[in-house]
């Protein structure tokens, strides 16, 4: 099982802040990434697995929490090649959307860690337990 998020908890908590509020939420499109419909979910797991999609909480711009810590990496190829969108993608290519994952997990990890950013690393290897 992929990771659990409680969205209407979330849009609840958002609702409740009084600043601005952003919520990024990963929905496949079947007909545009050229993907069979029952193909959705296992997409948005692998899209998380492959740290693509982090799944993580910002707030006022500079405490990070990530919310889900996937076990090991799964290549960003695996999210790629399934969707059909992505067909004439070369190795470079793949291998250019790989390095800019990495490091871009590896920033949002610097963040998490820093110092004074409260609850830092909150989420579980898979899951979350949190609203």
């Amino acid at each position: 099982m992929g990771p659990r998020i409680r969205y209407p908890a979330k849009v609840r908590r958002a609702k409740g802040l009084r600043r601005m509020w952003f919520l990024h939420i990963l929905a496949p499109c079947p007909p545009g990434w050229r993907i069979l419909p029952e193909q959705t979910l296992h997409l948005e797991r692998l899209a998380v697995e492959t740290r693509i999609f982090p799944l993580v909480e910002i707030e006022d711009g500079a405490r990070v929490r990530i919310m889900v810590t996937p076990r090991g990496q799964a290549p960003v190829a695996r999210n790629l090649e399934a969707q059909g969108r992505f067909q004439d993608l070369t190795a470079d290519e793949i291998a250019t959307i790989q390095s800019s994952a990495d490091a871009s997990w590896a920033e949002l990890l610097a963040k998490a860690a820093h110092p004074g950013n409260g609850d830092s690393h909150a989420g579980r290897e898979g899951s979350d337990s949190r609203t």
